[in-house]
């Protein structure tokens, strides 16, 4: 048989068998052989693992696409094509057609790593980017590989965390380039000096961070977002009162929370509390609360979830209760308990943490509509929630005891257990001692825990 592998004609009616013996046989693959591409990836895994690598080395980009997006091979096979090292500018966009970048990237060696990026085209490196951002040592040379206008135009695309990264790693003559002249700039040349995205990167957490916030106020949110919460306190607090506030609608989300703090005092801007309070996480309610007086929390919090006024409430300090206190001190004695079902369900739950105001909403929740009895049960424990039972009707009582979370059932099941217990049955099963009425609420009650508490009862409970 010839060394020269079979024309393409030939290979199109060879059963893949007969194409495995001749690509193993032959000691010369010829670079341009053709393999018929709807069975090239049988063809390849029946292959010995010598013949596999001559194949890998010759083909074109199309069967190695193949190749890797069936993860026949590694990334690390791939980049011993011949045909991708050699044209890999024209080779690449086929993987990227292809979404396989990230895989193709994946196991690229540094050195070969750092001649792509001396050459390759911006369209491409953002792919690159987010393959190897996980990998600090590529991306140690990605940093100080690229040009400088090219990283300046990526850095919005990058994760928040890389900024630190780049001030850590950018090599020394990248530096000197981005800021020797502003080391050697008066004040005023610098208050009139426009900064790139780098420049102010690298001048966070510096002497000359102070410099940047006339700068950033100018550039898009995408990269404002990535800074702001590394800036110093008293510069992101100069920064954060210059911002307008449509931009300041688009970055809070992205501030942190301690961040916040530094700028929540008595006299900030009702719409920005309001907005910050939508947004703020439940779990995060707490690290704010304490910095808000309590006329800003009332005003701020009537379209918030309910979990949230629940969490709100529960978070509220000392002083904060003792405003209300003061408040509800006012309301003549007289008009208490016509007042009270007029109260806000916001400000009924921030009331109803107030020890000495409690008492008179809980006499008067019969009068409450079932939607701000069920709110408060959020704050109450398992003795709150048999006290608001005895008060209410049948209705209500089913209402109620339906709308209850897990964790105050389990404290309402404590108390009917405590309370059953301390029944006195005689010999005649007659029992002494005991209002009727708690009995039957008590029976009531623990029926229908003992639904609540069973997975199997859902479609019983939901009957009663």
């Amino acid at each position: 048989m010839s060394n020269e592998i079979k024309n393409e004609l030939t290979y199109f009616n060879t059963d893949n068998n007969s194409i495995v013996n001749i690509l193993e046989s032959n000691d010369n693959i010829m670079k341009n052989y053709k393999i018929p591409k709807d069975r090239f990836i049988d063809i390849f895994i029946a292959l010995n693992e010598e013949t596999k690598i001559n194949v890998l080395k010759k083909i074109s980009t199309d069967y190695t696409c193949d190749l890797l997006d069936s993860n026949i091979v590694t990334s690390n096979m791939i980049w011993i094509n011949t045909n991708l090292i050699e044209n890999y500018k024209d080779e690449i966009y086929f993987f990227k057609k292809k979404n396989l970048m990230s895989k193709l990237f994946k196991g690229i060696n540094n050195k070969l790593l750092k001649k792509l990026l001396n050459n390759l085209d911006f369209f491409y490196l953002e792919d690159i980017y987010n393959s190897i951002k996980l990998d600090s040592d590529k991306m140690c040379i990605f940093i100080n590989c690229l040009n400088l206008s090219f990283m300046e135009l990526l850095i919005n695309k990058m994760e928040d965390n890389i900024i630190d990264f780049i001030g850590l790693n950018l090599s020394y003559l990248y530096r000197l380039e981005l800021l020797s002249k502003i080391y050697v700039s008066d004040l005023n040349s610098l208050n009139l000096t426009k900064l790139s995205r780098l420049q102010i990167v690298l001048l966070l957490n510096t002497s000359y961070e102070s410099i940047i916030l006339n700068n950033l106020v100018e550039y898009e949110t995408d990269f404002i977002k990535k800074v702001i919460n590394k800036l110093n306190d008293n510069n992101f607090k100069k920064f954060f009162y210059s911002m307008k506030i449509d931009v300041y609608y688009q970055l809070i989300e992205y501030i942190n929370y301690d961040r916040l703090a530094l700028i929540i005092n008595p006299t900030t801007n009702q719409l920005i509390i309001k907005e910050i309070l939508f947004r703020i996480k439940l779990e995060d309610i707490n690290l704010l609360i304490q910095n808000l007086t309590m006329e800003q929390i009332i005003s701020s919090t009537y379209e918030l979830s309910d979990k949230k006024i629940i969490q709100i409430a529960k978070s509220l300090g000392i002083n904060q209760r003792i405003y209300l206190e003061n408040m509800f001190n006012r309301v003549s004695p007289n008009q208490i308990n016509e007042d009270i079902p007029k109260i806000s369900k916001q400000l009924l739950c921030y009331l109803f943490m107030c020890s000495s105001v409690k008492p008179y909403i809980v006499n008067n929740l019969n009068l409450l509509n079932n939607n701000k009895i069920t709110l408060l049960t959020n704050l109450m424990n398992g003795d709150d929630i048999f006290n608001l039972l005895k008060k209410i009707n049948f209705n209500d009582k089913t209402f109620i005891l339906s709308d209850l979370n897990k964790d105050i059932v389990l404290s309402l099941s404590d108390v009917v257990d405590r309370k059953l217990d301390n029944f006195k049955v005689s010999d005649n099963i007659k029992y002494e001692n005991t209002n009727m009425s708690d009995l039957i609420l008590i029976k009531l009650i623990n029926i229908f825990l003992c639904l609540r508490l069973s997975p199997n009862n859902k479609s019983k409970l939901e009957k009663i």
